[in-house]
């Protein structure tokens, strides 16, 4: 197989797993409480917390899937977060992953 050929075939791949993730990520679970655009998520801007969905929870670091979950479950049990701290009340989040993403989020 030629190396022209062979790069052809990698760049088809590359295609395709960019296509399906894409497409993976907005078929994702949406929130119906309003969040920051993807836009604002990716330009650095801190993560409110308080209207955060789940696609922005998951871009904090040692926040997965299941946490953001609970961190939106414990909002709609609780209320808004009043105070970052409060986010350390959320099963999962303990001190050493909240001084981790404490200048990443706001209330």
């Amino acid at each position: 197989m030629t190396a022209r050929k062979m790069l052809l075939i990698a760049a088809g791949i590359i295609s395709v797993f960019f296509l399906v993730f894409l497409s993976t990520a907005e078929a994702g679970e949406k929130s119906a409480e309003p969040s920051l655009s993807k836009a604002e998520a990716l330009s650095g801007a801190k993560v409110d917390i308080n209207k955060a969905g789940l696609d922005q929870l998951v871009t904090l670091p040692g926040i997965g899937p299941k946490t953001a979950e609970k961190i939106m479950q414990y909002r709609q049990e609780n209320g808004k977060f009043k105070d970052p701290e409060d986010l350390k009340k959320v099963r999962g989040i303990g001190e050493k992953n909240f001084e981790k993403i404490r200048p990443l989020i706001k209330i």
